[in-house]
């Protein structure tokens, strides 16, 4: 059986990394809901690290959302679009045999990697979203970039003010899944 429980598999972005636990987006969100959230994000974490952790997460904690938010250290590495399209196909797969819902926060990457991989990269997500009948925030962080200050010196990770913003837009996008 289900229970009331979001579980949020990520990656540094969610996992808070070079702030205080308690000032992460996942964190903030917490007080605004009555169900259970368990932070399973990992700094560094990859689609592929996902997918060999998701069927355990689902398995020892039964949630009824999951949300899903990796890709861009699949991104910064310049893995293919593909691979990280097939993991999180795969992760989501497994996470609608069970019964449970998912919400799924899209990245962006750099041109790093030239303009062909950028275009394939952030389309995945939307692409995604629609072959599986999804929920998705097609880019967590756009708000967070256009501002121009809200990134950490490392300007990779959002900074404690950026964390605010994206907890009032994941908090939007899980009002419909607990209102059920």
């Amino acid at each position: 059986m289900l229970t009331n429980r979001i579980i949020v598999l990520g990656d540094s972005i969610s996992a808070a990394f070079g702030l205080d636990p308690t000032e992460g987006w996942v964190n903030l969100i917490r007080p605004k809901l009555h169900w259970e959230v368990l932070n399973e994000s990992i700094n560094g974490e990859t689609s592929y690290g996902g997918l060999k952790r998701v069927e355990s997460l689902l398995q020892q904690h039964k949630p009824k959302l999951l949300i899903l938010e990796l890709g861009a250290n699949d991104g910064l590495h310049g893995a293919p679009p593909e691979v990280i399209k097939d993991n999180l196909q795969e992760i989501i797969n497994r996470v609608q045999k069970t019964g449970a819902q998912l919400l799924l926060l899209g990245v962006h990457t750099s041109k790093s990697y030239g303009q062909a991989y950028y275009e394939s990269f952030n389309n995945l997500f939307p692409e995604l979203a629609q072959q599986m009948q999804l929920s998705l925030i097609p880019h967590l962080l756009e708000e967070v970039l256009v501002a121009g200050n809200l990134m950490q010196a490392d300007r990779l990770h959002p900074n404690t003010d950026a964390q605010k913003l994206i907890a009032k837009k994941v908090y939007q996008h899980i009002l419909p899944f607990i209102q059920t």
